[in-house]
C-alpha cells in the first residue's frame, strides 16, 4: 500500500530518523545549506511487495508536483526499476519543472511519486544504500518544494520516506541578520554619499 503525510514546517524543524516507523527502509532528506539545495538518501529497498522489474538509465533529477525524486550522481546510471500492485501520487510540493542535479555521488535511488521506484541495477534487497545530490544556486521556493515529511510504503516492511526540513530558527537569524546588514550598508553608503556632496547641490 502507498501512503503519504504531509507536515507542517514547525514539525520538520530538526526532525530526525528517531520519530519515523521502525520499518522505515530509505530516508532522503533535503535541505537548504547556504544557496544550495542538498538532497541525501540512506537506508535499504524492501523489494518484498514490489513487482515487474525492468532496467534502464536514471539520473539525478526533482520534480516534487509529480513527486519524482531520484538521488545520486548527476549522469545517467544503470538502474532496475519496481513499482507497487497498488500506486497512488505522492507529492512533495508544486510548481515547479524537472531540475537536474548539480553534482552528486553514490548509489542511484528513486521514486517518480507514482508507486515506481529505482535501486542500482543489480541491487540484492535490504542492501544498504548511501547517496547525495546537490542543487546549486537553488531554493526550497525555486525547486517547488514543501517542507513536510511524505512516505510511501508496501508490503509488510518495505517504505521510501521523503524529508523537505524547514530551515532551523538559528538559519533564519542568520539570513535575516545578513539581510539587515546589508541594508545598513546601504543606508550607510548614501549617508556618506550625501555628506561628501558639495553644499550647493546637498541644498538642491
Amino acid at each position: 500500500m502507498l501512503s503519504k503525510r504531509l507536515s507542517g514546517a514547525a514539525v520538520v524543524i530538526g526532525v530526525g530518523l528517531s520519530v519515523l516507523p521502525a520499518h522505515a527502509q530509505y530516508v532522503v532528506t533535503l535541505k537548504q545549506e547556504g544557496g544550495d539545495v542538498v538532497a541525501a538518501g540512506s537506508g535499504s529497498i524492501d523489494l518484498a511487495g514490489l513487482c515487474c522489474k525492468s532496467s534502464g538509465g536514471g539520473i539525478a533529477a526533482i520534480v516534487p508536483m509529480a513527486g519524482l525524486i531520484e538521488t545520486g550522481p548527476p549522469s545517467v546510471e544503470p538502474v532496475d526499476f519496481y513499482e507497487t500492485p497498488n500506486p497512488e501520487i505522492l507529492t512533495f510540493g508544486s510548481g515547479a519543472p524537472l531540475t537536474y542535479a548539480s553534482s552528486g555521488s553514490g548509489a542511484t535511488v528513486g521514486t517518480d511519486g507514482g508507486g515506481n521506484f529505482e535501486v542500482p541495477e543489480g541491487y540484492i534487497s535490504g542492501s544498504a544504500l548511501s547517496d547525495t545530490s546537490t542543487y546549486d544556486g537553488a531554493s526550497f521556493a525555486r525547486l517547488g518544494l514543501t517542507p513536510g515529511v511524505y512516505k510511501a510504503t508496501w508490503g509488510s516492511s518495505g517504505s521510501f520516506t521523503i524529508i523537505v526540513a524547514a530551515p532551523e530558527p538559528s538559519t533564519w537569524i542568520l539570513m535575516l541578520a545578513g539581510f539587515a546588514g546589508l541594508g545598513f550598508a546601504a543606508w550607510r553608503a548614501r549617508d556618506m554619499s550625501r555628506a561628501l556632496r558639495p553644499r550647493h547641490l546637498a541644498s538642491q
